[in-house]
C-alpha cells in the first residue's frame, strides 16, 4: 500500500496492542509435544507409523486456550487490515494494485515453470 497515513499508523498501534500474547501457551503445547515425539521414537516395532499420525494430528489440533488466543488475534487482525484497507488512498489503492500485479505475475510465471516440469517429466 505504501505509506500510511498518520491515522492508519494509529490504528496499527492500537491494532497490536489488542493482541493477546500466545508465547506461552504455545511453548507449554510444544514442551508437551516433544515428550510425546519423544516416546514416540523409543523405536519399539511401528514407531514410524506411529510418528505419521502424530505429526498429522498434530496440525489438526490445539487446546482450547491456543485456539481463544488464536481467533481473538486473527478476527483483531482482520478487522485492523479491513479499516485500513477502506480508508485507503487514492494513491495508496494505485500503489496497491501494481504490487497486486506484481504478485500475479510471479505466481503466472511460477505455475507455468510448474507445467514445464511437469509435462517434462511425463515424457
Amino acid at each position: 500500500m505504501g505509506k500510511l497515513s498518520d491515522d492508519q499508523k494509529q490504528w496499527v498501534r492500537d491494532g497490536s496492542r489488542r493482541l493477546l500474547r500466545s508465547d506461552q501457551v504455545w511453548l507449554k503445547e510444544r514442551a508437551q509435544w516433544l515428550t510425546e515425539l519423544g516416546i514416540l521414537l523409543t523405536r519399539e516395532p511401528g514407531w514410524q507409523e506411529r510418528v505419521r499420525v502424530a505429526v498429522s494430528a498434530k496440525n489438526n489440533t490445539m487446546t482450547p486456550e491456543y485456539q481463544r488466543i488464536y481467533e481473538h488475534n486473527m478476527d483483531a487482525i482482520y478487522q485492523l487490515a479491513a479499516q485500513v484497507l477502506n480508508a485507503r488512498s487514492e494513491r495508496q489503492s494505485r500503489h496497491l494494485r501494481g504490487k497486486l500485479a506484481d504478485v500475479r505475475e510471479d505466481l503466472e510465471t511460477l505455475i507455468a515453470q510448474g507445467q514445464n516440469t511437469a509435462g517434462a517429466r511425463s515424457d
